[in-house]
């Protein structure tokens, strides 16, 4: 796990007789042939002692993960006024990282977007809807946030009912990508001034003091890119606002083109097919991609207090779904059936636009459409369950991020700063909606169909298809988070300085006591937790039965198991745990097929293993070899001390487990390696089974389109299929 201000490349045309233009889907990996010592880079490898005679060997020159993309995806709807301040008051905890933890050496990009994307029929205009462009658009620093409830003494108090952003020192335009490299070439004299009292700034402008004022610089740049105000739309489509903002077809694009594959720059209409390329190689820094870097790790972090309502209408050339693809309606030969059915896909066009629409498809194409692409009503029940099916798949979201990385495993992270799975009260072992604390049965009635899940048609109804994971509301979305906590604020013991005391005891405040009750509230994030989880490990979030249990009468909150969430006072848990989670992928390698595995004899030899012993992890690090060089030093923009050649690290400081969903095993190293290093694996497998980690395309240079959708699925199952395992 490292950064560097500069990425170190390889400038070799061949490397052990492979070109290294040649796509290579998992890792950069190549095969070099049996021998006892082999050349690669210039760099003499030794043999590995008394295992190399047996196998081939596998060579992987993967430099150290320098790079950190970071996109914020963030709910600018009228409640998300008091977590738009916290986020911005806590990110220190990710500034300290990038600084300190990693030696102030980090070259980190960081965007963020709204989660409105513009629909009449959602209440979402174009000027509130950012539709995944990235964003520097403070929140006016004189219009008033909404604040969540406050009671003082029983009541609201009018002046606790909102705030005003801080936003009165943002500048009146910025970029909006914040970049390292931007932010360390700033002037001193721009800078923010020395903190008081910070022992580094004795001397203001001293290179100790000028660190923690660049540090501070990327913080107030940070508040001022998340602060977004809370005037944006109602209707949260976080998850299709991330897809937009990473599309080569999208409002950003500009910024990655160089790495688009059929991308127009000329005519941006015409970029529906374009794709990101993962085999993307910029040897000129001048055509680097700004954002979505080919070599930056991606950390895509969501912060919403709803769920997502994304539908194929809000991005129909994306959509999987023939129904809602732009031509939907076109049918030259009114057969009924929309001409698109007859090339894009790969069954008869009736039984395919059969398997699609269901029941409707003997209603007219017109019908299918408005059930299966859009969302009509929001009121009362959210999106999820009034049209639970016309919600775009999550398991496209989880796709799409897969294909933007050669090496998703290594360089993807998604984190939900979300509310947690808590839909139903469970009474007597039954399931039951709670309607002003009335509690209720709900009825079970297996045999409404899934277009018929309309609260205003068939209240009260639990059916697997209206009410998704066996839990619904009937008359209105349970809050996930519904946490009433007070507090005593004793003004006399505090001398009457609280501004508490001083607002609401007027003249009293000597002898005033006030209880103080904060309240906070969020409703499920159910589809943003399910992308985090079909991510495995490369997903945080809160799974299923480690949700916080929370005392209705103290507000105190018992913690489960993992569970990253917004139902907290601040997000200082939230983004210490992300950014451990951070911290771990940058330190990892995934290795998709497993290293030969020897078990030593008594006597010290070596010898296959067998049974049981193909469990031990250690048993397989014996083949791997992992080794380090280090090429730039301080003054060159790096961290090294001095040019260090290819040394092979003591295994004391690196890990090998087994058993990673999508990976044969995970190379961990202990520390960070330095800015401006490479990291070398090499390890060997059964000669019988040598070959590359992925697929050598010799005559594809620059990588190949996205598959299209398969409509292999079973009857009326389209859009419900279990995402495809991990690569």
């Amino acid at each position: 796990m490292t950064f560097q201000l500069r990425f170190i490349s390889t400038s070799h045309d061949r490397f052990c007789g492979v070109s290294t233009h040649k796509r290579i889907w998992s890792s950069i990996v190549l095969i070099c042939s049996l021998m006892s010592t082999i050349a690669c880079n210039d760099h003499p490898v030794e043999p590995l002692d008394q295992v190399l005679s047996a196998a081939n060997r596998i060579e992987n020159r993967l430099p150290a993960k320098t790079k950190l993309d970071f996109l914020f995806v963030i709910d600018n709807s009228s409640s998300m006024g008091e977590e738009q301040k916290a986020l911005a008051e806590n990110f220190k905890t990710f500034s300290d990282f990038l600084f300190e933890e990693l030696q102030g050496a980090a070259d980190y990009r960081i965007a963020v977007t709204n989660t409105g994307i513009e629909n009449p029929r959602a209440m979402c205009s174009g000027e509130k809807a950012a539709n995944g462009r990235f964003l520097y658009s403070p929140a006016d620093p004189n219009m008033q946030v909404y604040s969540p409830d406050v009671e003082i003494n029983g009541e609201v108090p009018e002046s606790k009912k909102y705030f005003f952003p801080l936003t009165n020192d943002c500048e009146a335009s910025s970029d909006p990508v914040i970049s390292s490299e931007d932010l360390n070439s700033r002037p001193i004299a721009s800078l923010p001034g020395a903190p008081a009292g910070d022992p580094a700034c004795s001397d203001p402008d001293s290179a100790a003091c000028v660190k923690v004022r660049r540090k501070l610089l990327l913080e107030k740049e940070f508040r001022c890119h998340s602060t977004l105000g809370t005037d944006g739309c109602a209707i949260e489509k976080g998850l299709e606002a991330m897809r937009l903002a990473l599309s080569c077809n999208g409002p950003n694009a500009e910024l990655f083109k160089s790495c688009c594959k059929l991308y127009n720059e000329n005519d941006p209409s015409q970029n529906a097919d374009a794709y990101y390329n993962t085999a993307c190689v910029i040897n000129d820094p001048v055509n680097e991609p700004t954002f979505l870097r080919p070599d930056a790790t991606l950390v895509i972090i969501f912060i919403s207090d709803e769920n997502d309502c994304s539908t194929p209408v809000d991005n129909p050339s994306a959509s999987s779904r023939i129904i809602c693809q732009p031509g939907w309606n076109v049918d030259r030969d009114n057969d009924n059936i929309p001409d698109l059915y007859s090339t894009a896909c790969a069954l008869e066009p009736r039984e395919c636009f059969e398997r699609e629409c269901g029941s409707l498809a003997n209603e007219g194409y017109e019908a299918c459409h408005n059930k299966r692409c859009e969302v009509e009503r929001y009121e009362r029940l959210g999106c999820e369950y009034n049209r639970r099916r016309s919600l775009v798949p999550v398991n496209e979201y989880r796709d799409f991020l897969l294909r933007l990385k050669a090496r998703p495993l290594d360089q993807i992270l998604v984190a939900t700063i979300v509310g947690f799975r808590q839909y139903l009260q469970e009474e007597n072992g039954e399931l039951v909606f709670d309607s002003n604390n009335n509690p209720t049965p709900l009825v079970y009635d297996p045999g409404i169909a899934s277009e018929e899940c309309d609260p205003n048609e068939n209240p009260n109804v639990y059916t697997p298809e209206c009410c998704p994971n066996g839990v619904c509301f009937a008359d209105d979305i349970k809050r996930s988070c519904n946490v009433s906590k007070p507090r005593s604020v004793d003004c006399e013991a505090l001398g009457g300085d609280d501004p508490e005391c001083q607002n609401f005891c007027e003249d009293e405040a000597m002898s005033c006591d006030l209880v103080v009750i904060d309240q906070n509230k969020a409703t499920p994030g159910t589809r943003y937790l399910e992308l985090a989880d079909s991510l495995g490990e490369n997903g945080l979030g809160c799974k299923t039965g480690n949700e916080p249990l929370i005392d209705d009468l103290t507000g105190v909150i018992e913690e489960r198991g993992e569970c990253v969430n917004i139902c907290v006072d601040d997000f200082i848990k939230p983004l210490r745990a992300i950014k451990e989670r951070v911290a771990d992928l940058l330190n990892t390698y995934c290795v998709n097929r497993l290293p030969a595995c020897y078990t030593s004899e008594l006597d010290g030899t070596l010898r296959p293993c067998e049974g049981e012993e193909t469990n031990i992890a250690e048993n397989f690090k014996r083949g791997i070899r992992v080794s380090r060089q280090c090429l730039v030093t301080r003054d060159q923009g790096g961290n090294c001390e001095v040019v260090e050649p290819l040394t092979p690290l003591p295994g004391n400081e690196w890990n090998f487990s087994l058993g990673a969903e999508g990976c044969a095993g995970v190379i961990e190293l202990k520390n960070i390696p330095p800015a401006g290093s490479e990291i070398f694996i090499d390890y060997v497998v059964v000669a019988a089974e040598a070959q590359s980690e992925g697929p050598i395309m010799a005559n594809d240079q620059e990588g190949s389109p996205p598959e299209q959708p398969s409509m292999n699925l079973p009857e009326n199952e389209a859009d419900e299929g279990a995402p495809p395992a991990m690569p």
